[in-house]
Order: C-alpha cells, then sequence, then structure tokens
C-alpha cells in the first residue's frame, strides 16, 4: 500500500514542497490499475473513469442502494428493529404471524422423529379423521364412546403371559380380557346326552339363508330350525304387544260396537293412523290424561314429531310455528314469566343481541349456586386452572394424567419373591400402593419391604398376625419428572412350593 507525506513548500523560510517522483506516480497508477483488474476489468488508457466504474458496478450507495442478483447476509440477532432479514430468519418468524392460531409442535418430544404428519377428515366421510405419517397412511382413528351406558377405554395392549387381549376401562377403573379364537374354542361344547326318546344334538350353527338358528340331531344328521323373536313378529300378532302391528290384507272383526257413520276406537290407548304409500303419514293419539295427540310420522311410519295437543281444558298447543291471517298482532306484555307471545319490539328493547357462540351456562344445574365461575390457563403454561368467586381452586385433572399399574411375581420353592414396577411422574403428585403377599405352606411371614427410588412414604398400615398371608395398603409422594421405581420384596422363614406377591398402584397428579 502507498504510504507517504507530502509537504507543501513554504517561501518563508525558503522551503520547498515534497517532490513527486516516477517511482511514486508508479506505485499509485498500481494502486488504481489493481482497483479495475481486481474488480474483473481490463485498463484501457483511453479511458478516465474506469475506477469509477469499477466501484459502482461492484458496490451499492448507502443511500436507497438498488441491489441485482441475490445478495446475501447473516442472520440478524432481532435487537435492533432496522436489520435485514434473510429468508430464513423470516420463515422461522412468520409462520405464527400468518397461520391465524397457535399451532402443535410437530415431532420433537421423547422418542419421536422428525417424520412430517399429517391430520384431517376422511374424504369419504368428513365425520371420522386419518392420520398420515410421511407417505404412510396410517388409516382413521378410533375414538372412545364414553355416556351413561357406555365407558371409556383409556388403555388398549396384547397381554402376552395369558395370551389374551387387554383393555381397561374408565368407568370401573379395571382391566378386561378378551378370548382369542382358540380359547373359546376349546372351551365350546354341546353336552347333550341320549336316553329314551331324545337323540342327541351334534352341532348347533346360524343358517345365512333363513337367518334361524339350525339344530343337527340323531344318527341320519337331520336338522330342525329354532325360531328367533324377530322371525316370530314377522309371523304372527302379539296379543300382549302395545306397539302398532300392521296385517296386510282384510281383517274381519268378529264383535264390534259401532254406530253410524261413526269409527269407535277404545282400548288404553286409543288410535287411528292414517298411512299412504311414500308420504307422510298421521295419526290421532289419546293420552291418559285424556289430551287428544296429532302427531306427524316419516313415509316408513316413523314418529317425527307431536305436531299439536288438544288439552282437556280447551288449550291447543302446537309444536311449529303458526301462521295467522289477517295481519294478526302481538300486544306489548310486562309479565315475563309466563308463556305469553312476546313481540319483537319489545324483545329489542329487552335483550342483548347474539352473542356469535354457544356460551356454556354458569351455575342453575342440581345442587349449583350462583358463584361466578373463572376458567383460564396457568400463566406458567402448566395446566387449565379453575377459580370460583375469589378462590382459586387449582388445576383440572384430566384423563390420562391418572395412571394405574398392577404388578406381581410368583415364585417356586423358594422363600422369598420380588415384584417391581416404574414410570415417570407427568406432576408433582401421590402414589396409592394396595399389596399382598401370601406362600403355598404354614411358614410365618419374616419381612415384607418397600425399597426404590423417586418416591417418600407419608403412612401406611399392613396386616400380618403372624400368618402366611400379609396385606397393606401405602401412600407417597412422588415428583414431576423423577423416574418412579418400587420394588416389593417379600420373605418367609422357609421355602414353599409357590410363593406370590403382588398389588395395584395408583398415581394421582395434584
Amino acid at each position: 500500500m502507498f504510504d507517504k507525506e507530502y509537504r507543501p513548500p513554504n517561501p518563508g523560510l525558503q522551503q520547498k514542497g515534497t517532490p513527486i517522483t516516477y517511482t511514486d506516480m508508479n506505485q499509485i497508477t498500481g494502486e488504481l490499475g489493481n482497483i479495475v483488474t481486481g474488480l474483473g476489468g481490463v485498463l484501457d488508457v483511453t479511458k478516465a473513469d474506469q475506477v469509477l466504474t469499477s466501484l459502482t458496478g461492484h458496490f451499492a450507495p448507502l443511500n436507497s442502494p438498488t441491489l441485482t442478483g441475490i445478495p446475501l447476509t447473516s442472520n440478524p440477532d432481532g435487537t435492533v428493529d432496522n436489520q435485514i432479514a434473510t429468508v430464513d430468519y423470516v420463515n422461522q418468524k412468520a409462520l405464527q404471524a400468518t397461520v391465524g392460531f397457535t399451532p402443535v409442535q410437530q415431532s420433537g418430544g421423547t422418542d419421536q422423529g422428525a417424520n412430517k404428519i399429517y391430520i384431517g377428515a376422511d374424504s369419504t366421510d368428513a365425520t371420522q379423521a386419518r392420520i398420515q405419517i410421511d407417505q404412510t397412511d396410517l388409516g382413521k382413528i378410533v375414538f372412545q364412546q364414553e355416556d351413561d351406558k357406555t365407558y371409556g377405554v383409556s388403555k388398549f395392549g396384547y397381554n402376552h403371559e395369558n395370551d389374551e387381549l387387554a383393555f381397561y376401562d374408565t368407568g370401573n377403573k379395571a382391566w378386561h380380557f378378551s378370548y382369542t379364537t382358540d380359547q373359546i374354542d376349546a372351551k365350546a361344547y354341546i353336552s347333550s346326552l341320549p336316553d329314551g326318546n331324545n337323540l342327541k344334538v351334534s352341532d348347533i350353527i346360524w343358517n345365512s339363508s333363513s337367518s334361524l338358528p339350525a339344530l343337527y340331531y340323531g344318527t341320519d344328521n337331520s336338522v330342525a330350525y329354532l325360531a328367533t323373536e324377530a322371525w316370530a313378529d314377522g309371523q304372527f300378532l302379539s296379543l300382549s304387544n302395545s306397539e302398532t302391528q300392521t296385517v296386510e290384507g282384510p281383517v274381519t272383526y268378529k264383535s264390534q260396537t259401532s254406530y253410524e257413520n261413526t269409527l269407535l276406537v277404545t282400548g288404553n290407548e286409543p288410535t287411528i293412523h292414517f298411512t299412504r304409500s311414500g308420504v307422510t303419514q298421521w295419526d290421532t293419539w289419546v293420552g291418559e290424561d285424556g289430551t287428544l295427540y296429532v302427531r306427524k310420522f316419516d313415509a316408513d311410519g316413523n314418529w317425527i314429531e307431536d305436531y299439536s295437543r288438544f288439552w282437556p281444558n280447551g288449550s291447543i298447543e302446537f309444536a311449529k310455528p303458526v301462521t295467522l291471517s289477517g295481519g294478526a298482532l302481538a300486544p306489548d306484555i310486562t309479565d315475563f314469566t309466563g308463556q305469553s307471545v312476546l313481540n319483537a319490539d319489545t324483545a329489542e328493547k329487552r335483550y342483548q343481541p347474539k352473542l356469535g357462540f354457544t356460551p356454556v351456562q354458569q351455575g342453575g344445574g342440581a345442587g349449583q349456586g350462583p358463584n361466578e365461575v373463572i376458567l383460564g390457563w396457568a400463566t406458567d403454561g402448566s395446566g387449565l386452572k379453575c377459580q370460583v368467586d375469589s378462590t382459586d381452586e387449582g388445576f383440572f385433572s384430566f384423563r390420562g394424567e391418572i395412571e394405574c399399574f398392577a404388578f406381581g411375581a410368583i415364585t417356586y420353592n423358594s422363600s422369598s419373591v420380588v415384584a417391581s414396577f416404574s414410570f415417570l411422574p407427568s406432576h408433582d403428585g401421590y402414589l396409592k400402593l394396595d399389596y399382598n403377599l401370601g406362600q403355598a405352606s404354614n411358614n410365618p411371614v419374616a419381612n415384607l419391604e418397600v425399597t426404590g427410588s423417586g418416591f417418600n412414604i407419608i403412612g401406611g398400615v399392613d396386616n400380618n398376625s403372624g400368618t402366611n398371608l400379609r396385606v397393606g395398603s401405602s401412600l407417597y409422594s412422588v415428583v414431576a419428572g423423577q423416574q418412579v421405581v418400587v420394588n416389593m420384596t417379600g420373605t418367609y422363614t422357609a421355602s414353599g412350593s409357590q410363593t406370590d406377591v403382588g398389588g395395584t398402584a395408583i398415581y394421582i397428579p395434584k
């Protein structure tokens, strides 16, 4: 790099300025030439603007530059508002702002890969959802049924020790097992011993052509069919059936009470049903309180609704809105507790506009007070909380957070036995442990010890009384994220043919 200081002349001191030598000029022109050639140019002695052209062609001005090609820069740290953002930085930050909601993170959890997961409604049945991982369609999601007649199933698996399919219901909080076809075939048998006039039944099957059960019997394998309830209902009238029964063809009654131009219908529920093929059906029916109902049915005879009711007191009730002709008007009312007609003007002045969504009613249920109930997500993200008036009721506990365990072990010709189980608590909570120890002998129990890690005893009780059986129950505290390992060791004073230890445990978050 050319580095030289030039002094101006000072006539007062008769001092000349620093002379410029040809070496200086060669070095200066060499530096300027390197700028042109270094930026891809070729030196031309006929041009005086090559340095300026090279610089403006490769560097943008500080004020309002116009960039071409693909400018590159490093990711900003996000601390300065006017930093240049890269495409990668925008992809990281733009998703939450454009989606319109907070998305669920895909993968990244324990034992989870980086595969792409797709969840969507089934293309042929929008009431069902499907899951696809990468390019593999896993099929439809099965949701558990849970209502006043059905308990849900929270766990499902194959018990390889018993060779049985096992599931855990949320109502009884218990495991249930299903037989395999081999187990069913092993238990299936027909016990029929012939004696006297009786013939042995050799097989019972379902005959699909007649939709009836068939019995095979005798040495010639004769067959007889059993009448099902559905078959009998299609062949005969039931004298004790209170439901409507249809008879094809004319029916003649041997005795009846009738009047001229009058049809007399008597009974506990007198009904006249009007039908015409392919159209809506109607009937009139008198209830036990004397109310006359006009009822509507579909073309197949399935009840749709009570169209109108004529009460014994003379009032009439319609199930559908009634159009009043002649410009009928509803008068203003002041009693808002009865069933008077409310006109539009009064309604607009008294009631607030629609919310735009279906709200959940607060209070008003059986045994519920008028207290203010507030639900919200915890500020630290730890769960859903509930507050009643000014009292913090704590967190909700959801299905799946409570875990149940069954453990056990058997030894033979031994004086001791050990059973273990482990789990990882998702929250601080409690572990309820119920256990029993037994031996096929008269030997008394020497000791029953619970060891392990990740839990602390709160209290418990057990019963031995010097016998060969010991049962007990204990309560422990556990901490979120700390692995719990429970080992239960039972010891007898001597060996027995079979020694068993086992029990159940329930983990309940706080």
